[in-house]
């Protein structure tokens, strides 16, 4: 990943808003350009509670990705997430070598520990370069899956 911003910021609107927090908060904001074999895969844009991770700032990003680093100094206790497509604005697509039509898919996560909201993010993923596949089997079921059977993910549009 590279590192964008890695900053001490005061929490204002909808972030004050996520992380349950007063106005003027400290909270650490986090922009990273994830890449896989060089090409951006994500725009990770993410705020964190000052007192919740007081090293944040000290972390190299590059080294150990936020999430490892945040999950290693307090268990996740809680999780919530948005997807949604949306057109990303100039920014976004700059930062991930986006086409200017090109829609990408966004994730809103939120997370909590000890009982409160302690980051929020935005990561952004190019459309033509992010797909979800998951695969659902009941509880007391055994799993159907043959290996004739050919996966969902290896079929052509």
């Amino acid at each position: 990943a590279e590192t964008v911003r890695q900053s001490l910021q005061h929490a204002r609107g909808e972030v004050a808003r996520a992380l349950h927090v007063e106005q003027g908060t400290d909270v650490f904001h986090l922009l990273l350009v994830h890449r896989e074999n060089g090409l951006p895969i994500q725009l990770e844009d993410r705020y964190v509670v000052a007192d919740f991770a007081p090293d944040c700032l000290d972390q190299d990003f590059s080294r150990i990705t936020p999430s490892a680093y945040l999950t290693a100094i307090s268990p996740l206790q809680e999780a919530e997430q948005v997807v949604r497509a949306a057109q990303p604005n100039a920014a976004v697509r700059k930062h991930l070598n986006m086409r200017d039509a090109e829609p990408c898919l966004v994730v809103l996560r939120r997370t909590w520990s000890n009982g409160r909201p302690v980051t929020f993010g935005r990561f952004h993923h190019p459309g033509s370069r992010y797909e979800l596949t998951g695969h659902y089997t009941p509880p007391g079921t055994a799993p159907s899956r043959s290996p004739g059977v050919i996966q969902l993910e290896k079929l052509e549009q």
